[in-house]
């Protein structure tokens, strides 16, 4: 099974991620953000 990823797109970025590799791509600001899983749940 070939994996196609492209670094320059918000989904291989987010799913390299989740492999553990951490780097920064400036020019995916507008398209990601960092939000707590804790903060996108209601407990009400």
């Amino acid at each position: 099974m070939k994996i196609y990823t492209n670094s320059l797109k918000a989904n291989s970025y987010i799913y390299s991620s989740f492999n553990g590799e951490e780097k920064y791509i400036e020019s995916l600001n507008e398209n990601i953000s960092y939000i707590d899983l804790v903060d996108m749940m209601d407990f009400g």
